[in-house]
């Protein structure tokens, strides 16, 4: 099973895929929350 893995794709490779995935997965999520947390700020200056 390893070696059929290893022939097809090089190990760093799948580390660097699996690396940007999570990383583009993580910076999705900061953005959303910044922009749940700017949402939730404006909200309560208007209230203000």
């Amino acid at each position: 099973m390893q070696k059929i893995f290893a022939t097809k794709t090089p190990r760093h490779e799948v580390l660097t895929k699996f690396f940007s995935l999570c990383l583009s997965g993580f910076v999705a999520n900061i953005s959303d929350f910044c922009g749940l947390g700017f949402e939730f700020f404006h909200r309560k200056r208007k209230i203000k």
